[in-house]
């Protein structure tokens, strides 16, 4: 099984295009993946396939901060962050 940082490694040339076509700083998209990473791993990589879920996680939030219907995470905050 992939280890987190080797599947951060294997998609990273991907997030990079991603977050250049939203437009992302490099301060939001740190914190889009630290957050979906977090998640993904709390839930202990319940997923069949990590690596789509989290692309697709990551694409959702570009999208909510590119529409202005959010900063990038569900709740209208990040998580922890008043």
């Amino acid at each position: 099984m992939e280890s987190a940082a080797e599947l951060l490694t294997r998609l990273q040339p991907v997030l990079k295009e991603i977050f250049a076509a939203y437009g992302v700083t490099e301060d939001q998209a740190r914190r889009i993946v630290e957050e979906s990473c977090a998640i993904l791993i709390s839930k202990r990589w319940d997923r069949q396939n990590p690596g789509r879920w989290l692309l697709r996680t990551v694409i959702e939030r570009c999208r909510e901060l590119a529409l202005g219907t959010g900063d990038g995470w569900p709740g209208g905050g990040w998580p922890g962050v008043q």
